[in-house]
């Protein structure tokens, strides 16, 4: 899955301070690439900020990256092309990633 589920809609304080987050914090501006990366434990939180991004006009790169795919990460290997070119390709960059991968 390449897009986070939709739920509920986020309230309304959640929304504002995720566009406070990317236009001020981040300092995007409409049509700049965010790269978004979350995993199935983080769902809700990447919707705000879809959600944010779509208000704003920004260009989001969706990388859900599972706990099982970070678990099996290589450094060998390395990223995939996908996630690679989401970096590459970003202004900004926001990480919602669990820590508990097993």
């Amino acid at each position: 899955m390449n897009g986070a589920r939709r739920s509920t809609p986020p309230t309304r304080s959640a929304l504002e301070g995720a566009q406070k987050v990317l236009s001020e914090c981040i300092d995007l501006k409409q049509q700049d690439v965010l790269a978004l990366f979350w995993d199935q434990t983080t769902d809700e939180t990447a919707r705000v900020f879809l959600d944010a991004a779509n208000l704003l006009g920004l260009d989001v790169r969706r990388r859900r990256v599972t706990l099982e795919a970070q678990a099996s990460f290589s450094e060998d290997v390395g990223l995939s092309p996908e996630d690679r070119e989401a970096l590459d390709s970003a202004r900004g960059i926001i990480t919602c990633l669990s820590n508990h991968v097993a």
